[in-house]
């Protein structure tokens, strides 16, 4: 399972809160569904490029920055290179985007780019980076990562836009998955937004798209858990199954079509008592999303 990326204490949610709301006034984006992207970025002062160059910028500056050892493997620097979804040139103001990249996660990628500019803390280290032969050390890097993601959401969702949008429609997965056209995001983002955001204990699963091994089945693989917090402190640490082999509950309510219907299961708390739940699910073609909260809020 993929480590969290998006979670940042308090007042770190405050400081980015603070700087997208400045950029959601600059571009006038408040109440525009959906969420005006272009005029975003411009008034970031930034744009999109129009030519993939990203292969070639990125290979460029990685190379130079490797080892003269590792330079002579240049297999391992094309799977580099390969990971890279977007990327910021900021003496050209330009981001780069991988055009094979889903238009709507390419929304929220652009304005993750733009957030390495728009928060002063991150653009004034970048800027000093560029000047020096200093590299971001690793545990940095996550966390400006995991602030730009967190600048995106909050961009793109209008900070409380979404959550008082949300809060008129019954709970279901059907609400994320509406908000999420009206918005202009994919369904992962209004999915994960939905749960961080609203006032019902949710949990939302990741799973890859079910894998046969030959004489054992299918087996869904999971690839994220986000939870509200309401949620973590009733349930606490939940261990989730890294593998749901074929008698597993979200292996067998898995959606044969695109949506289930809500289905009861139960779920051990944090004081080791099961509570009754129920559990929604949605194959978006690209992975397949439970939804997950207690029957009685």
């Amino acid at each position: 399972m993929r480590k969290d990326d998006g979670t940042l204490t308090p007042q770190g949610q405050s400081s980015v809160r603070k700087y997208a709301d400045l950029l959601l006034r600059k571009a006038d984006a408040y109440g525009r569904l959906p969420t005006p992207v272009n005029d975003l970025i411009d008034a970031a002062k930034l744009e999109i490029a129009r030519e993939n160059a990203l292969d070639k910028v990125y290979l460029g500056e990685l190379y130079r920055a490797l080892p003269n050892a590792f330079k002579l493997v240049p297999d391992r620097l094309k799977r580099a290179a390969g990971k890279v979804l977007g990327l910021l040139d900021r003496p050209a103001r330009t981001i780069h985007l991988d055009p094979g990249v889903h238009r709507k996660k390419q929304t929220f990628l652009s304005l993750h780019e733009v957030a390495h500019d728009a928060l002063p803390w991150q653009r004034q280290t970048f800027a000093l980076l560029e000047d020096s032969e200093n590299e971001l050390d690793p545990e940095t890097h996550d966390q400006y990562e995991r602030e730009a993601n967190c600048f995106a959401s909050e961009v793109l969702f209008q900070l409380d836009g979404f959550a008082e949008e949300a809060a008129d429609w019954d709970f279901g997965i059907r609400t994320p998955l509406k908000l999420s056209a009206r918005f202009g995001s994919s369904f992962y983002a209004a999915a994960r937004r939905y749960v961080v955001t609203g006032c019902r204990p949710s949990a939302l699963l990741v799973f890859e798209q079910p894998v046969v091994r030959p004489e054992l089945g299918e087996y869904l693989v999971l690839r994220r858990a986000v939870v509200s917090p309401s949620f973590g402190e009733h349930f606490g640490e939940v261990r989730w199954p890294h593998e749901c082999g074929p008698g597993h509950f979200f292996t067998r309510y898995r959606p044969r079509n695109k949506l289930t219907a809500p289905t009861p299961f139960r779920l051990m708390n944090a004081e080791g008592t099961h509570v009754a739940c129920l559990a929604e699910a949605f194959d978006s073609t690209h992975q397949i999303f439970f939804l997950l909260c207690p029957l009685k809020p």
